[in-house]
């Protein structure tokens, strides 16, 4: 099992909220959450510090096409991605029709 670390970033995608609040109509409410093996987190956190600018954020795909396990992400500035392995994708559920989806994030690693 990894360490898991949470570094605080604001997720961001446009058409969330438009398509959560469509899906309320007839499904559950869905929060996604990132969490970082202790590796990735030393990587996204040289790449983003938390406390050097304040607006930095990471785009995710639209829910509907969230990656699975093993799927590779590119994350970081522009012009300054890395790849980021999707380690596990859990769902929580919080009650009634309220869901988490926790994606946790690690580094590639090389095999020589």
């Amino acid at each position: 099992m990894h360490a898991v670390c949470y570094i605080p970033h604001r997720l961001s995608n446009d058409s969330t909220v438009e398509r959560t609040q469509r899906a309320n109509d007839s499904m559950s409410n869905i929060e996604l959450d990132i969490e970082w093996t202790e590796a990735a987190s030393r990587k996204i956190e040289k790449m983003m510090p938390c406390g050097a600018n304040k607006d930095a954020y990471l785009a995710l795909p639209p829910i509907e096409c969230l990656p699975m396990e093993g799927d590779v992400l590119f994350l970081g500035p522009s012009g300054k991605q890395q790849p980021f392995i999707v380690a596990e994708r859990q769902y929580h559920h919080d009650g009634d029709t309220d869901w988490t989806i926790i994606l946790i994030l690690d580094i590639p690693h090389e095999t020589h």
